[in-house]
């Protein structure tokens, strides 16, 4: 199947950051996996201490909040293009008294300093990237010297029919509102031949492509860089 990229101001539609929002909050699916990889993270980096941390497609903030409020000594930025989404994250984050930098611009566009971070995180919101190689070289440029990268995301069915498949399936996960921002993303998702053509291009040729078995149903990749210079 062809790429087809989710429209630029999808989620500042504020309707449908208000469902995907909604959904992230009450989805039994959505905060399985939003807690899988927090607890992933922090078991993983726990003995990081004063990292500078950046979440690229921070959403509402869910994730960068619970990071945070774990982890007082960590330095985390958020990034988002959907103003809707940062705004949101900013009140959350006010209210859960975290220390949080928030920045709302496209990750392809984001102006950040070089040699700057430790970690960079991404959960499923590489697929909604217009230009994977630009995002990538931001990250290149941003980090320190040695410095680790986390994402988790969808990858693009092969078929007509094992998209029909994982729709079916998905309306039972998500829900009849969000399975629609379910089937685009996974329309604008990439290839596992993209992503490897993508970090290769950026000289990330170590990447480890993972799956686990819900995923390889789900059609989910796990993927880590340890990034040195």
């Amino acid at each position: 199947m062809q790429r087809i990229p989710e429209k630029n101001n999808f989620y500042n539609n504020v309707a449908e950051a208000e469902i995907f929002i909604e959904n992230c909050r009450n989805n039994w699916a959505l905060k399985y996996f939003e807690n899988n990889f927090i607890k992933y993270i922090l078991k993983k980096y726990k003995k990081f201490k004063n990292v500078s941390v950046l979440d690229l497609g921070c959403g509402p903030g869910y994730i960068t909040i619970a990071l945070a409020k774990a982890r007082p000594d960590w330095k985390i930025t958020a990034v988002d293009y959907s103003q809707y989404m940062i705004e949101f994250a900013i009140k959350s984050a006010e209210i859960s008294k975290v220390n949080i930098k928030f920045i709302n611009s496209k990750a392809e566009d984001v102006n950040l300093e070089s040699n700057q971070f430790d970690l960079i995180i991404s959960h499923y919101s590489f697929s909604e990237f217009e230009d994977a190689k630009k995002v990538l070289i931001n990250i290149v440029n941003s980090v320190k010297n040695k410095a680790y990268f986390e994402m988790v995301d969808v990858l693009r069915p092969k078929s007509r029919l094992y998209m029909n498949i994982i729709t079916k399936l998905s309306s039972f996960f998500y829900g009849e509102k969000f399975n629609q921002q379910y089937i685009d993303s996974l329309k604008g998702a990439y290839s596992l031949e993209e992503l490897k053509n993508h970090f290769n291009f950026c000289k990330l040729n170590k990447a480890e492509f993972k799956f686990s078995l819900p995923s390889r149903i789900s059609s989910n990749i796990y993927i880590y860089i340890k990034i040195i210079k």
